[in-house]
């Protein structure tokens, strides 16, 4: 058992005995390292609100609404609001704490502007929104939105902005992993729309760039030191995990790294003849130069 606490929640990790599953506490946390890619979503801007409201700001422009969910309790909708005065900057409302009340939940000026001096502008603004759970538990989960002046006129764009955070004990060797969904929603259980990252090579790091060695489909099995595992199921909020050994074998991936041996490969050279790297120049000192045209 594996206690990780984080997203205003504690997670839980049980995995079956027979992989000696172990770790230590470590808290969901915002890590550019494990998340260096992202999937926006958008909300479609409506002229009126999908969720009663009971309060809402004194707007100084034309308001449009949209609507997020997060979590996979029945009453999951966040509404977003976008206030566009005619001469001055976007304001976005977020109902972060999902109670229908738009004035009580913080700055809703955007944090950043880019393209200042230019016709597109474009502003970010990083934000915790509460998530709910059909357990009954809710989680504090970070998001990015992005509004382009121009461009897409009736969306609001945004993205998942956290994974969940932990150590496991495969064999004898304890490895970092994390849990990242690729869908916004704040839900891990959609096997097809979650990424493992594993420290594979143990350096302290996520590699968490979608083709790195480091990187898994959650409904896929993978191999990690020399065995295969597969997910066998995830809750909802991300905070419990079950890994088994899987009946499938698949082959490791390979680390492509300073450091690390060179990957296998078969191919033809400039004359059309069979090249097995590094087999057929074994013993021999080899440059290899990578590049391409497009």
């Amino acid at each position: 058992m594996n206690r990780w606490s984080g997203l205003g929640a504690t997670l839980l990790v049980t995995v079956s005995a027979a992989l000696g599953f172990q770790g230590t506490a470590q808290k969901l946390k915002l890590d550019k390292s494990v998340v260096r890619y992202y999937r926006p979503v958008r909300i479609e801007l409506k002229e009126k609100a999908a969720v009663a409201l009971t309060k809402e700001p004194e707007y100084k422009g034309k308001v449009r609404y949209g609507v997020i969910k997060l979590g996979d309790a029945t009453e999951n909708q966040v509404v977003v609001a976008l206030d566009e005065p005619a001469d001055g900057k976007p304001t976005l409302y977020l109902d972060r704490n999902a109670n229908g009340d738009l004035t009580d939940d913080g700055d809703a000026a955007w944090g950043r502007e880019l393209g200042q001096g230019s016709d597109e502008k474009v502003y970010l603004k990083d934000a915790t929104v509460t998530a709910r759970y059909a357990d009954g538990s809710a989680a504090e989960y970070p998001l990015s939105f992005y509004r382009f002046s121009k461009r897409l006129p009736d969306v609001v764009l945004y993205y998942r902005n956290a994974a969940r955070i932990g150590e496991i004990k495969l064999g004898e060797v304890t490895y970092r992993v994390a849990l990242v969904e690729e869908t916004a929603t704040a839900r891990f259980d959609d096997l097809k729309n979650t990424t493992v990252v594993v420290d594979v090579d143990r350096d302290g790091k996520f590699d968490g760039a979608s083709n790195s060695a480091e990187t898994y489909k959650a409904d896929e099995p993978f191999n990690v030191g020399g065995v295969t595992y597969e997910i066998k199921r995830v809750s909802a909020s991300g905070d419990e995990v079950e890994i088994v050994i899987s009946d499938k074998t698949v082959a490791a991936k390979t680390i492509i790294a300073i450091g690390q041996p060179a990957p296998q490969f078969v191919t033809k050279d400039l004359e059309g003849r069979p090249l097995d790297f590094p087999n057929t120049l074994k013993g021999k000192v080899v440059l290899l130069d990578f590049w391409a045209t497009w």
